[in-house]
């Protein structure tokens, strides 16, 4: 049985408000709805849904069951007949797969949009597929096309307040990921500038809602495929560590023996929140005993401060990193144990 608990968190805006916590209890399973562009349908079908799904199996203990089921297999015009290794791989699970490939104007009017779906509005698409969180990812294709980027901003707006207007359903809302165009990615940065407040003015209203910025777990370069919109296998793995994080923040333990296992791999969780103003929370997983350092570090290299040196025991661990003296950018964090080493980004927003 899946419950809401409320408890009193600041977000990244220092505004201390509500924020939704879905208890999952032994046996459950987290329905999750992906809605957006073709990143979420992905070319190949196997992108970050596939990850996502085997990362917080393996690594949080917890199914997850992706609806919004369409009869579309991975290339459109096909059938899942024509792709069984592909289906067996997505254990049948085909994860949202005909709703991909939509800019934020058709979601929000489907009835304009030229893909040969079924034209079905947004609040149909929820209706449709009950779950227990949506997860928001508006692509290139909003920043790719004149005709779509002329207003993005405002239609995101539109299209979150349609979604939260029809169900108390979680959203997490991303950042569009980077392309290799300049132009572009000079139009997504501008974009993706605007979500965090966007969203925020949903959350202050008392909606059940939040900020993943997906873009800052990718590489510009490496997770590009050479279509120079779609994410390349790293990329979907980066997306995915993206939502796990996001997810992990509302989602809490399942309530089993399972939650006091001794971790059996290191990992260096995304800071929450991120953005953050100007405290933040850095966690990571350690699976044996061993000297540990945790380091904070400019975008040169510079090194800014040590959080943690220590031997530390197998387990997970949470460690707060305030930035009061620093100003706003991109930072750093290295996690460094005797046989394992990881990098990640984070966002100081004044």
């Amino acid at each position: 049985m899946r419950k809401l608990l409320l408890i009193t968190v600041i977000f990244f805006t220092q505004l201390i408000i509500a924020q939704p916590v879905i208890e999952l209890n032994p046996g459950d399973t987290l329905k999750v709805h992906p809605l957006g562009d073709s990143i979420t349908r992905g070319k190949a079908g196997d992108n970050y849904r596939h990850y996502l799904k085997s990362k917080l199996r393996t690594e949080a203990k917890i199914e997850i069951d992706y609806v919004g089921q369409c009869t579309h297999a991975a290339d459109v015009g096909s059938t899942w007949e024509d792709q069984q290794d592909l289906y067996n791989l997505l254990e049948g699970d085909v994860e949202h797969d005909g709703w991909g490939g939509l800019t934020i104007q058709q979601l929000t009017d489907m009835s304009n949009n030229t893909k040969g779906y079924p034209k079905k509005t947004v609040e149909q698409l929820i209706d449709d597929s009950p779950a227990d969180v949506i997860l928001l990812m508006i692509g290139t294709n909003n920043k790719f096309f004149a005709q779509y980027s002329e207003g993005a901003e405002e239609a995101l707006k539109t299209l979150i307040g349609r979604i939260v207007d029809t169900t108390d359903t979680y959203l997490i809302v991303s950042t569009i990921p980077p392309t290799s165009l300049t132009l572009t990615n000079g139009r997504i940065e501008e974009f993706n500038a605007t979500v965090p407040g966007t969203v925020d003015s949903f959350k202050t209203l008392g909606k059940n809602i939040s900020f993943i910025d997906i873009n800052s777990y990718m590489d510009p370069v490496a997770d590009i495929l050479d279509d120079f919109a779609h994410p390349s296998p790293s990329g979907n793995e980066h997306i995915a560590d993206g939502w796990y994080d996001a997810l992990l923040n509302i989602v809490s333990d399942v309530k089993d023996e399972k939650k006091n296992e001794i971790p059996n791999s290191h990992g260096l969780r995304q800071n929450y929140p991120n953005p953050f103003n100007p405290v933040t929370v850095i966690s990571f997983t350690i699976p044996e005993q061993t000297a540990t350092t945790i380091k904070v570090f400019d975008v040169l290299g510079n090194e800014i401060t040590t959080l943690l040196n220590e031997v530390k025991s197998a387990g997970e661990y949470e460690i707060n990193f305030d930035a009061s003296n620093l100003s706003s950018g991109i930072y750093l964090y290295k996690l460094t144990t005797d046989s394992f080493t990881d990098i990640k980004q984070m966002m100081l927003l004044k």
